[in-house]
């Protein structure tokens, strides 16, 4: 993906290893017909057993370099690039570095930090408010990117959309100039290797505030699959100019293009339908004092994903889960009143046929003064309260929870489709 068309490239491998894309992109380069001048690569790796390695890869890169007329010059920093690169940032070390390229490790360090962590604070102490370690590493170098500068990283794709990720989407947005996305159509191919089941993109932009007119936008099944899909799509479509959040949609093929297309046209939203959602109170490993295997008269109902049945819930569904909670001290604060309910699962693979599976608590069918409901389990209602009767028939017309099953369209649409009709 990268052009590197300039003379004097600087190169940051902020996430190195051994050097394996470092390496990958010195060979690149050095078969283009218009060869850089010379190469200066910096590459950040934390892992001393990896260090070795590195020096070994760069060298090899030095010689490829050499025979073939490019000048070649590296730095090999084994430390912490988050503690070290917010330290130059704050002492303005990098303002007159020019780095034209960026690239994370692959995988890349993918694990959420605490909000008193040294990394969360090295981060805040350069105006970055972030809670996961990749896009920490991607909110540096972006600071540190030059003006014009090439950035392409490979990360996860769980920053396209989220609340703790808006922060970040609105900093990559308002500093890179996107020109290509590529999804991996399976998890469980790019990294297969190491045994990581992510789903990952890879993506490359300019560091400019003049966005693209368009982004090209490709897919594959895995890095060895040779049939790539691919097409530009215009930037409006793959952020919305009036979305607050800032989510980014990357659609690789014509039909999710026609469900997104759709789904764009449907602009209620939650507050306007005096709806809310939650995810549910009952966290099980935190009130273990609190669960039963079997209801009794003493209990409330326990509504986990496994209860979801053919758009409904069925309970009690003996198994391995516990489908009650004792009414004890510290019980209220986890139930909500009995009501009608709309379930969406939190949580599905890439791999699953259907991914936004929803189901309604229908009181008629479970009779109890109070309900739980799962961690794992979103939950629609009106002011902590069950929905009421022109909503729950809307519902039921409409057959949501199948209608959210069989379709990739998500519950808040729904629910906007059902205001709308």
């Amino acid at each position: 993906m990268f052009e590197a068309k300039h003379k004097e490239l600087t190169l940051l491998d902020a996430g190195a290893g051994v050097g394996s894309l470092t390496a990958a992109f010195v060979s690149e380069v050095c078969k283009h017909k218009n060869k850089p001048r010379s190469i200066r690569a910096t590459a950040y790796e934390i892992d001393s057993g990896l260090c070795g390695y590195l020096v070994s890869t760069l060298q090899q890169c030095k010689q490829t370099c050499e025979s073939s007329g490019v000048a070649f010059d590296c730095d090999v920093i084994q430390g912490d690039f988050i503690d070290e690169g917010a330290g130059f940032l704050r002492n303005e070390m990098f303002t007159s570095v020019r780095r034209y390229n960026l690239r994370h490790h692959e995988p890349p360090p993918y694990r959420k930090i605490n909000n008193d962590s040294p990394e969360r604070l090295a981060l805040r102490a350069i105006g970055v408010e972030t809670s996961n370690l990749y896009t920490g590493f991607l909110s540096i170098v972006l600071k540190m990117l030059a003006p014009d500068g090439e950035l392409v990283a490979i990360t996860p794709r769980s920053f396209c959309n989220g609340l703790y990720f808006k922060p970040f989407r609105k900093t990559l947005l308002d500093t890179l100039r996107l020109r290509r996305i590529h999804v991996f159509d399976s998890r469980q191919v790019a990294f297969s290797e190491d045994e990581v089941l992510q789903e990952n993109v890879i993506f490359h932009g300019l560091k400019s505030a003049k966005q693209s007119e368009c982004v090209m936008v490709s897919s594959s099944t895995g890095p060895e699959d040779d049939f790539i899909t691919a097409r530009n799509v215009p930037l409006d479509k793959i952020v919305r100019l009036d979305d607050p959040e800032y989510f980014i949609h990357i659609v690789p093929d014509e039909l999710g293009a026609s469900v997104s297309e759709r789904m764009a046209r449907l602009h209620t939203t939650l507050a306007e339908l005096d709806v809310e959602v939650s995810t549910g109170k009952v966290v099980d490993f935190r009130a273990t004092e609190l669960l039963r295997d079997l209801p009794t008269s003493k209990t409330a109902p326990l509504i986990y994903p496994r209860n979801f049945e053919n758009g409904y819930i069925k309970w009690p569904k003996p198994g391995n889960k516990p489908q009650a909670l004792a009414i004890l001290p510290g019980a209220d604060e986890l139930l909500v009143p009995n009501g009608v309910y709309v379930l969406v699962k939190r949580f599905s693979s890439k791999e699953e046929r259907r991914r936004v599976v929803a189901a309604v608590y229908d009181p008629k069918r479970i009779h109890a003064e109070q309900v739980g409901f799962e961690n794992h389990t979103n939950f629609f209602h009106r002011n902590g309260e069950g929905l009421n009767v022109k909503l729950q028939r809307a519902l039921r017309f409409f057959s949501i929870p199948r209608l959210l099953t069989y379709t990739s369209v998500s519950s808040v649409d729904i629910l906007r489709l059902t205001r709308r009709t």
